[in-house]
């Protein structure tokens, strides 16, 4: 006995540190994400955004043309509106925000009470700003068009020095450390470098449209970004000393640097964001639902902006973290593996059946064991082509793997958290449950009705073509089934619309599919008058199974057919009726085909379901990691339901 509590002592043991790894990993994991850090809620789309890290004041300008500015606990301090979208925003030192604006205007703001000190009327779209005060000097990219675009020098009172037609968009643009240069980025692709005097010094060929440049400071060092993901960092002459192209599924909106270019930040269209150092290695990454718009560094925190999230405030310190967390991820991964399997040893060890178990399965897999040599092939394929993806996608189910990513991190419980908060998954579990309840109603009455009336013929010809005639759709593939429906379902040619107008009901038609009110109940409609021939044959083996001793009786004590379906039919075709029930259930899980055809899940999500999803992540969206996490909580549903109908089956027979 004390031999066996020593092992159930090292089994707890081991349980107690494997709990503990994965707890560890799932901490850092949260760490990867934008959610475990300070928000500063907004509900508008964002911009641009500057940062006082001094006052904990944010200021940020968005797509609903207004500036606003929010103290650090998020409450609102004061709002200017402008004309049009607000493009830029520049914190001064001497407490100015200068803010660049489509309403082709470049105003002025006092920072702590939100008054207007000037407004400079650029009498074209300004696209980007750049202001050092310290020359007294204003650069301002603007233009009407994509051949009448200009880069303008301003002085901080207003006045003009000088503007050059670029001929093509300059939506980025910098000054030097020490001012006496001027860099532009343009929509050809172009990095052009003039003097402080207007002239043109020269141009550098990228790969595709400049979004965005920041300069070092006290060095001579420029970074560019560039449409498509490409970061290039380049010399003051123009020279490209780096390059490297980051994976996104759309184009960059969002760059930003701190003053030595120790960290860059990209921000994607559809959500994805890249931390880099200075040799491009990858700090930080995250995968949003919003676009990634805008970043303003400071001495020791990172604000992000996005276009429908709130402003998030991320320490700097935690990209040192995060990169020390990505190498050591590997050896605590190893380590929760050796864990797990040490418990699960230990575990065995620590009862005398599972000893006995693993000892007698050792002696028989001896014994036979040219038997299992000649049944090694077929476990081998089993494991490579069943068992191993499905271990696969429960792993992955954990990890931020996607398309626009070639790295793979492990993110703990936050797809799952996501299928919660996001609100999709809830909206399709409400679906499903409409549907599942409604395919269990039609397989349990109509087929086992038919099913009756077959069985109740006297003449064994008439039931065989019967039964022929009713299982014979099977043989139709279930795509043209749907089709079909589609088709019958059409709001112009449409059968159904065709047969109410016949009927002088044109009030009844209705884009059937379209309309919110009816998609749901069209998809459910669907195969009517619901004669499935698998549940039919289900339900007529079951009946002519059924002991004609049984039958016999009952007519000698006088019961008719209602007597006989309730108590004779009803009860020995429980059997049938649960395999059909879990079948079904299985199925309106599994099966979103008629729907992804029908409507595509729409309109809206009137008709979406967690399969759909799953598919729309796994081959549109590209995140495999999320579809991995939803076939994971489909798979858990199906076992909890199998799980019961199993103890239910188990009790009646008992």
């Amino acid at each position: 006995m004390t031999y066996y509590k020593k092992w159930i002592a090292v089994s707890i043991c081991m349980a107690i540190l494997l709990i503990g790894g994965i707890l560890l990993v799932n901490r850092t994991a949260e760490m990867g994400s934008l959610d475990s850090y300070t928000n500063l809620s907004m509900d508008e789309q964002i911009q641009s955004i500057a940062y006082d890290e001094t006052s904990g004041r944010l200021y940020a300008g968005s797509y609903q043309n207004r500036i606003t500015a929010l103290d650090s606990d998020g409450t609102l301090l004061w709002s200017f509106p402008t004309g049009n979208v607000v493009t830029d925003l520049v914190l001064g030192s001497d407490g100015v925000l200068y803010a660049a604006s489509d309403d082709q205007y470049v105003y002025r703001i006092d920072a702590r009470s939100g008054e207007l000190l000037q407004a400079i009327d650029i009498r074209q779209r300004v696209f980007d700003i750049a202001v050092d005060e310290d020359h007294g000097l204003i650069a301002v990219s603007a233009g009407i068009n994509e051949t009448k675009h200009y880069v303008m020098l301003y002085t901080l009172a207003g006045e003009k020095l000088w503007s050059i037609n670029t001929h093509s968009t300059a939506r980025a643009i910098a000054f030097s450390d020490d001012a006496q240069q001027l860099y532009a980025g343009t929509n050809r692709a172009d990095l052009i470098r003039y003097s402080v005097d207007g002239e043109e010094l020269g141009r550098t060929r990228l790969r595709a449209a400049v979004k965005g440049i920041a300069v070092q400071a006290g060095g001579d060092a420029v970074a560019v970004a560039t449409e498509y993901g490409s970061l290039y960092l380049l010399d003051t002459h123009g020279e490209i000393t780096f390059s490297r192209m980051y994976e996104l599924h759309d184009n960059i909106i969002g760059f930003g640097a701190d003053d030595t270019l120790d960290r860059i930040a990209l921000g994607g269209r559809l959500g994805e964001l890249y931390i880099l150092d200075d040799r491009g290695e990858v700090l930080f990454s995250d995968d949003r639902k919003a676009g990634i718009s805008a970043f303003d560094f400071t001495d020791t925190q990172l604000a992000v902006g996005s276009l429908g999230e709130p402003v998030r405030l991320i320490p700097l310190d935690t990209f040192m973290i995060s990169r020390f967390i990505g190498r050591a991820g590997g050896v605590l991964k190893l380590l929760i593996a050796v864990l797990a399997c040490g418990f699960t040893i230990s575990l065995l060890r620590s009862f005398q059946r599972s000893r006995d178990v693993v000892k007698n399965g050792t002696v028989l897999l001896i014994k036979h064991r040219t038997a299992y040599l000649l049944l090694l092939p077929t476990f081998v394929m089993l494991i490579i082509f069943m068992y191993y993806p499905m271990i696969i996608a429960f792993v992955r189910a954990f990890t931020d793997w996607n398309i626009r990513s070639e790295e793979i991190h492990f993110i703990g419980f936050a797809n799952f958290r996501r299928m919660v908060t996001e609100g999709y998954f809830l909206l399709g579990l409400k679906n499903l449950f409409t549907i599942a309840v409604a395919d269990m109603l039609k397989v349990l009455t109509v087929p086992l009705i038919v099913a009756e009336l077959v069985f109740a013929l006297r003449s064994a010809k008439a039931r065989y073509w019967f039964r022929f005639m009713f299982v014979l759709p099977m043989v139709v593939p279930m795509i043209v089934t749907v089709l079909m429906w589609k088709n019958i379902y059409d709001p112009s040619i449409g059968l159904l619309n065709q047969l109410l107008e016949t009927m002088d009901l044109e009030h009844l038609q209705r884009v059937w599919l379209g309309d919110p009110k009816t998609a749901l109940g069209a998809v459910i409609a669907m195969n009517f008058p619901f004669i499935d021939g698998f549940a039919f044959l289900v339900f007529y083996g079951g009946l002519i199974n059924i002991p004609t001793q049984l039958f016999e009786a009952a007519k000698v004590d006088g019961a008719g057919r209602f007597w006989n379906l309730t108590r004779i039919h009803l009860p020995l075709l429980t059997p049938q009726i649960k395999l059909l029930i879990i079948l079904k259930f299985i199925g309106s899980i599994q099966n979103f085909m008629p729907i992804y055809i029908l409507t595509g899940g729409g309109p809206g999500v009137k008709t979406y379901v967690p399969g759909l999803e799953l598919y729309y992540h796994a081959t549109t969206f590209g995140n495999y990691g999320y579809a991995c996490a939803l076939g994971m909580a489909m798979f858990v549903f199906i076992l909890i339901g199998t799980f019961f109908n199993m103890r239910m089956r188990t009790q009646s027979q008992s």
